[in-house]
């Protein structure tokens, strides 16, 4: 039997930038083909994806596509029902199974990325290397003469696609981390209708935003749903009542300016009326991107 296995893996859902869609179902894709940006109409189908990005490599042909087709997929199939309740105004009306998959779904965009899937590969490598290149006895009895000196050595050299692959192995356990999985869903959740702002929002490759450590007291959480409406998480209800009782222009500008900064290749938009504003704020071809939650500058983390 021929195997089908899905190719194009979307690090940004279609479901979520369909939200973003015009009257012809297309949205606005911000990007820097060159010098300038452009801001150009594309169907969300056509976006926010990469050919074999959560692929395995050397295994049967059945389970290269594991992680898209039994993690991410159904991820995002779960988080699309928590999506529309959220944009209804029916956020008391989530459930427990509702919140953890939505906090999943909001992790899952910090580390699916493409850049962020990289810094991931970077400090698993760095952790499997330190596990795998010390002296370790049984590995040492049964050690043939021109055998590598270390385990890691030899499965390099005999098996590599185990080291290299080892980080998409990862990944759904750094995803369904526990502790701060539970923190997220313990956070006070809210919505914030921003219709009424000077701007619409945008979203883009990297749309999670924090303002301050999650632990913090005064930390808040932000995550587009649409051009006009914006989920929110604060560690206490007078933080929450702190951020709904602001306007919401400076919410809507605040989160663009950081949904841009943050971005890699591209910012989605429903119109092309943010050209300007993404022009001044979308990072050069020459310039590295803002490190991701596993990145570097961070205690244990590659450089």
């Amino acid at each position: 039997m021929t195997v089908h296995v899905p190719v194009s893996h979307h690090f940004t859902p279609v479901f979520y930038l369909n939200s973003w869609a015009a009257a012809d179902g297309r949205v606005t894709r911000y990007y820097r083909p060159h010098r300038a940006v452009v801001a150009t109409p594309i169907a969300p189908k056509n976006t926010g994806f990469e050919d074999h990005l959560y692929s395995l490599r050397g295994v049967p042909a059945e389970q290269q596509a594991f992680l898209e087709t039994h993690f991410f997929s159904p991820v995002d199939s779960r988080a699309a029902v928590a999506h529309r309740l959220l944009l209804a105004g029916k956020l008391k009306s989530l459930t427990s199974q509702h919140r953890e998959d939505w906090t999943r779904f909001l992790l899952c965009m910090l580390l699916r990325n493409p850049f962020s899937m990289e810094e991931v590969r970077r400090l698993a490598d760095q952790n499997v290397r330190a596990n795998l290149s010390v002296n370790d006895p049984e590995y040492n009895a049964v050690r043939k003469p021109g055998d590598p000196e270390t385990i890691y050595d030899w499965t390099m050299k005999h098996q590599p696609l185990v080291i290299e692959e080892a980080y998409k192995r990862f990944l759904p356990g750094l995803i369904d981390h526990e502790g701060l999985g539970q923190h997220i869903m313990n956070m006070y959740w809210g919505t914030l209708d921003v219709s009424h702002a000077s701007h619409s929002l945008l979203t883009g490759d990297r749309p999670v935003v924090f303002t301050h450590g999650l632990q913090e007291s005064n930390a808040v959480l932000l995550f587009p749903l649409s051009p006009s409406a914006l989920f929110i998480a604060t560690n206490g209800p007078s933080r929450m009542g702190q951020v709904m009782q602001t306007k919401p222009s400076p919410h809507a500008r605040m989160v663009n300016n950081e949904i841009v900064r943050c971005a890699v290749d591209f910012v989605i938009g429903c119109d092309a009326s943010h050209l300007d504003f993404v022009e001044r704020r979308l990072r050069k071809p020459e310039q590295e991107p803002v490190p991701g939650p596993v990145g570097k500058g961070r205690p244990n983390c590659p450089a």
